[in-house]
């Protein structure tokens, strides 16, 4: 991607800031960014930015959208991504007023920064941007404390996810052994032990990875007046001439630090069959195999749990070309939610959502490169039947063709999901009445920014023929005997309580 003109305005949602796009598309057409033109995006500074303004709102929503996601991670840093993300959010939620709310999201191929607050407040929301950009860049000083426990934190996260919530731990085995060899086959949060040893080198390891930074924001906030301050923003230590989304890759973050890096928790592939070796067992689920009927797979011991977990994965394909894959998931979330009863905790939460461990895991605009089909079994039974269940979801995808009126319904969704502006003038008024709505539309601006995609492609999901999507549930049901992962209720070990 190319560089954009300098100091063009931000274009709002409104009658009158159409024609401002219009007047610069045959610049930015010569340029390969009609996509972005048609978002709104401007450069802006260092920045690419799109401001929509919803007039009545008195609230306002940001995403800014940084390079390198957790799979631009550098071999032996796995977590890197999550650690930068974390220092960043800790510098720059330190002045944020009263009613404001910020949140950090890693993606594979970008770090998701957001942030709700009064609109009254946009001093605020910019210099929570800056102080965001110059995360690692402060004429090579870094904070010590916010470093420290920026690496705390994701290691925490890391550790979590890979012994304690059965969702994470389960995706994050099934896409190393379904995706082992590529920048996807990762551990779901970064590695807890790589995270700690990057404590060693983080002036190093904060430096931002090339590419420009993306915002976008909606709400009661005026672009003429955001746009200036916007543009003033000191952007350094980013390239931002380079323009767009992070290369193709790994991003060089510094040096690896010294000595041999320990291995995960859950090592990738099937885990070895045989007795647990002598000697400490660390804490956490306890790798075992056993041999099913037509399938080995990998199992682990989890002593917080009633009932197994089943997870099937199927890869997805490259997320600019799945948008009949993602048709095909909504067919199945449809059909699982009448297919499958959620079993209840005692305080009547289902143990879908307190594990984080939906039926159906697959997010589209996010570019997961995996959908996951996750059963829990209720409390005692038997894993080889909750396994069925879970790949007879898929297998239904081949001897059930979806109907007309479930793929409606998909197509519906999807596009009420991602609904871009310039809104319609109920959703307009709704977005004003009721604020909370968003901080889900600017992140669906922001990532169709970051991904180059034109609006168009929201109703282009119509269009996409019926036998496409089929053919991705049925590659769906062939794929189901593929991967399969599962944990079972036990106690580890004494060496390891």
């Amino acid at each position: 991607m190319t560089p954009r003109p300098a100091g063009a305005n931000v274009v709002a949602v409104a009658g009158r800031e159409i024609a401002a796009v219009v007047s610069l598309l045959p610049a930015l057409l010569a340029q390969g960014d009609l996509a972005l033109a048609e978002l709104g995006f401007r450069r802006l500074g260092g920045l690419l930015a799109s401001v929509v303004e919803v007039p009545g709102c008195g609230q306002a929503a940001f995403v800014l959208l940084l390079p390198g996601g957790f799979d631009n991670d550098p071999a032996g840093a796995a977590g890197l991504a999550q650690v930068r993300a974390n220092y960043a959010e800790q510098l720059g939620s330190k002045a944020l007023p009263a009613g404001a709310h910020a949140s950090t999201e890693v993606l594979g191929d970008c770090i998701v920064h957001q942030l709700t607050l009064p609109a009254a407040a946009m001093a605020a929301a910019v210099g929570w941007c800056g102080a965001i950009l110059q995360a690692g860049c402060q004429d090579g000083s870094i904070d010590a404390d916010a470093a420290a426990l920026a690496v705390a934190r994701a290691a925490l996260v890391a550790d979590d996810a890979e012994t304690l919530f059965p969702g994470p731990l389960l995706r994050s085995r099934a896409r190393r052994m379904l995706l082992a060899g590529t920048a996807a086959g990762r551990w779901e949060a970064g590695e807890p032990t790589q995270i700690q040893a990057l404590s060693g080198a983080l002036q190093a390891w904060l430096l931002p990875p090339p590419g420009t930074p993306l915002l976008a924001c909606i709400g009661g906030i005026d672009p003429n007046r955001l746009a200036p301050l916007l543009d003033a923003l000191p952007v350094r230590g980013w390239l931002a001439d380079t323009g767009g989304p992070v290369p193709a890759g790994p991003v060089p973050a510094g040096p690896v630090p010294a000595g041999p890096v320990p291995a995960g928790p859950v090592p990738a592939g099937p885990v070895p069959a045989g007795p647990v070796p002598a000697g400490p067992v660390p804490a956490g689920p306890v790798p075992v195999v056993r041999e099913l009927p037509a399938v080995a797979a990998a199992f682990t011991v989890h002593a917080r749990i009633a009932g197994p977990f089943a997870t099937v994965a199927v890869e997805a394909p490259a997320v600019d070309q799945a948008m009949a894959f993602a048709l095909a998931v909504e067919v199945l979330r449809a059909r699982a939610a009448v297919q499958f009863r959620p079993h209840f905790d005692a305080a009547a939460v289902p143990y879908e959502a307190r594990a984080q461990a939906p039926v159906v895991y697959y997010r589209w605009l996010e570019g997961d490169p995996c959908l996951f089909v996750t059963r829990r079994g209720a409390d005692r039974a038997a894993f080889e039947p909750t396994l069925a269940e879970a790949r007879s979801l898929l297998a239904g995808g081949h001897s059930q063709p979806a109907t007309p009126a479930e793929l409606a319904a998909a197509v519906q969704v999807l596009q009420r999901e991602q609904a871009l502006p310039p809104f319609a003038a109920g959703l307009t008024a709704a977005l004003a009445a009721a604020p909370a709505g968003l901080a889900g539309r600017v992140r669906t601006l922001a990532l169709y920014g970051w991904r180059g995609w034109r609006p168009a492609r929201v109703t282009e999901m119509a269009a996409v023929p019926a036998a496409e999507v089929q053919r991705s549930l049925d590659r769906m049901a062939e794929c189901a005997s593929d991967c399969a992962c599962g944990l079972l209720p036990g106690t580890p070990p004494p060496a390891a309580r």
